[in-house]
C-alpha cells in the first residue's frame, strides 16, 4: 500500500489483497511523502533496499552526504527559504517519486507475472 501511494499509483487491488491472504485497510495516513518514508523504511528493515532510511551520527562521522542536504543547513531566526531551497526540495521530492514508481512498477510486473503463471496451471 504505501509503495503504491508513494508512487502515485492506484491501490494493489482485491485480488492482489486476496493473494497475499490479507483483508484490505485504508491507508493510514493520505500523503505521498509519508508513505514514501514508511515504504523507504520497510524495504530497508526486509533486505530490499541497502541505503538506510535515516542519515544518523555514524553516517555523519562516515562523511556521507544527507540524501536531502538543504534540510540541514542551520536555520537563523526569522530565516525563511528562499527559491533555492524550494527548488532543492522539489528535486528530492520529484526524485523520491521517481525512485518510487520505479519499484513499484519492478514489483508490479513479478505480481502480474505470478498471477499469469498461477492462471495457467490452474487453468
Amino acid at each position: 500500500m504505501a509503495l503504491s501511494l508513494a508512487a502515485g499509483q492506484a491501490a494493489p487491488s482485491k485480488e492482489d489483497w486476496r493473494r497475499l491472504g490479507v483483508d484490505p485497510l485504508p491507508p493510514a495516513k493520505d500523503d505521498r511523502e509519508f508513505a514514501y518514508g514508511v515504504w523507504r523504511t520497510l524495504s530497508w528493515l526486509l533486505g530490499v533496499r541497502e541505503d538506510s532510511p535515516v542519515h544518523t551520527s555514524w553516517h555523519r562521522a562516515a562523511g556521507i552526504e544527507p540524501e536531502r542536504p538543504h534540510l540541514y543547513v542551520p536555520r537563523r531566526s526569522g530565516w525563511e527559504p528562499d527559491a533555492a531551497w524550494h527548488a532543492a526540495d522539489r528535486a528530492c521530492r520529484d526524485q523520491a517519486e521517481t525512485d518510487a514508481l520505479r519499484y513499484w512498477q519492478h514489483v508490479r510486473s513479478r505480481l502480474d507475472a505470478a498471477a499469469t503463471a498461477s492462471d495457467v496451471t490452474a487453468g
